[in-house]
C-alpha cells in the first residue's frame, strides 16, 4: 500500500472533480473484511455519508454497533492491529481517524489475521 500524502490525494481528487469540493458531507462506500462480516449482517459493504473516517465508522455503528467494537477501542481510537486504508493509503500515515473523505471513496478496514 502506498506511503503517499494524503493531503495531496484529497487536493488532488477535488482539483480534478470541483464538484466534489461542494457536496456537503461525501457519500462513501466501507468495505467489511469477511473476518467482520458477522458483526454486520453479513453485509460486504455499507454505503453512508461521512466526511471523516471516524464519521464513517460511528454512522456505520449506528447501524452495527459490534463492528465498530471490534475495530475502535472503548476510547474510540483505532486498534492496533487494525488498518484502514483510504485511497490506498493507510490513515495512521495521515490524520489517523480525522482523514477527511470524498464522495465515492472506498474506506477500506483490514483487521490482523493470527494464525500459524
Amino acid at each position: 500500500m502506498s506511503g503517499g500524502g494524503c493531503g495531496a490525494c484529497y487536493s488532488a481528487a477535488v482539483n480534478a472533480r470541483p464538484d466534489l469540493a461542494n457536496r456537503s458531507v461525501p457519500r462513501v462506500t466501507l468495505l467489511i473484511p469477511a473476518a467482520l462480516r458477522m458483526h454486520c449482517a453479513g453485509a460486504e459493504v455499507i454505503a453512508l455519508d461521512a466526511a471523516t473516517v471516524r464519521a464513517a465508522l460511528m454512522a456505520a455503528g449506528l447501524r452495527h454497533a459490534s463492528l465498530v467494537q471490534h475495530v475502535l477501542t472503548r476510547d474510540g481510537q483505532l486498534r492496533p492491529f487494525v488498518k484502514i486504508f483510504v485511497r490506498s493509503d493507510d490513515v495512521r500515515d495521515h490524520q489517523g481517524l480525522d482523514t477527511p473523505l470524498l464522495d465515492g471513496d472506498r474506506v477500506m478496514i483490514v483487521p490482523s489475521v493470527a494464525g500459524g
